[in-house]
């Protein structure tokens, strides 16, 4: 059954077999739904490969269509609600949930990664990985150079999805923690990240998961944390300690993830390269800019930063070093849609 709301959001109850929604599977593996109405507003609702574990879904009237996204894709997120207000067919240049065509060409398309785009005439062609199209809007990571273009670090989805909740405050251990699912491929700022981690461990306590101590010499300072694949396990470690190692996978102008944005979060120094336009979005006084420095002399900022109450600034104040709130982004976003529309 459906219970509708006066905002248009509703929650519809998954009834299991033999119900309403008998075609629906719920379980583990199975397929999940997503919203996808006609012209005329009507409600379909298709099945996805990727399953969902609750007995319930929340989904959002819109007049967009929405296709190629990645399997926690939320519409009804704030920032992306003056989206669904439009009737634009969208993608993302990295999605995961069902295969779109190549050579297309969509109203919108929004992306978090460092994605290649290229401005043909009227249209922006992007590629990623195998996949390629092309957009009338392009919304997100990287910066384009375009009037139809809005740049959006990708933390800002992520703000929506963590809302109010914040780590404990705690008094953090002296050192720094390290996460890295992408080891990199030699020449890569995500191989640079790790040998940066390894020789740091020879000065400072470096905490890692057990998975990553293969990766540190026998010598090496490490403290060995298990850290659940969730981000609110993410950021409860990054509290325990006072920086953060927080480089991006490559370098792009404006490709800013949510790397830096945890760290602060969590009350953490961020050590960190990748985006040369940082500032634009963290107080540059709040994190260690790492870009052309060798491993001593970012150790050397470091120690700076633990004298001169960086640390405690950064521990005290947190998410109000983000120069751009998360109200303005949605507001750039909505405006966005209005001018383009």
């Amino acid at each position: 059954m459906a219970l509708f709301f006066e905002d248009g959001s509703f929650v519809l109850s998954a009834l299991g077999k033999g119900g309403a929604w008998e075609e629906v599977d719920f379980t583990e593996g199975g397929s999940g739904m997503l919203l996808k109405p006609d012209a005329g507003g009507q409600i379909f609702l298709e099945e996805r490969p990727w399953g969902y574990l609750s007995d319930a879904i929340r989904l959002v009237r819109t007049s967009a269509e929405f296709a190629g996204f990645w399997h926690d894709f939320e519409p009804s997120s704030p920032l992306y609600l003056p989206l669904t207000r439009q009737g634009w067919r969208i993608t993302s240049p990295y999605g995961n949930m069902d295969s779109i065509a190549n050579g297309e060409t969509w109203d919108a398309v929004i992306s978090g990664e460092n994605a290649q785009v290229t401005v043909e005439g009227d249209r922006m062609r992007w590629a990623f990985g195998n996949r390629w199209g092309y957009a009338r809007r392009f919304i997100g990571t990287p910066q384009v150079d375009h009037p139809m273009a809005l740049l959006v670090p990708h933390f800002y989805d992520y703000w929506c999805r963590l809302g109010t909740w914040r780590p404990a405050r705690r008094k953090a251990i002296p050192g720094i923690s390290f996460l890295a699912s992408n080891l990199g491929t030699p020449g890569s700022l995500a191989a640079r990240r790790l040998e940066i981690a390894r020789e740091l461990s020879r000065w400072f306590t470096v905490a890692i998961p057990p998975r990553l101590a293969g990766l540190f010499p026998s010598d090496a300072k490490l403290r060995l944390v298990e850290v659940p694949r969730a981000p609110r396990a993410k950021l409860e470690f990054l509290s325990q300690f006072t920086f953060n190692l927080c480089f991006e996978n490559s370098q792009a102008p404006g490709y800013l993830t949510e790397k830096p944005f945890d760290a602060l979060m969590s009350g953490a120094v961020p050590i960190y390269e990748g985006d040369p336009g940082v500032s634009q979005w963290i107080h540059p006084t709040a994190l260690i800019q790492c870009s052309g420095l060798n491993s001593g002399e970012i150790a050397d900022q470091v120690r700076q930063a633990e004298l001169d109450g960086t640390v405690e600034r950064v521990h005290e104040e947190r998410g109000h070093l983000i120069t751009v709130s998360l109200e303005e982004m949605i507001q750039r976003v909505s405006d966005f849609c209005d001018n383009t529309a």
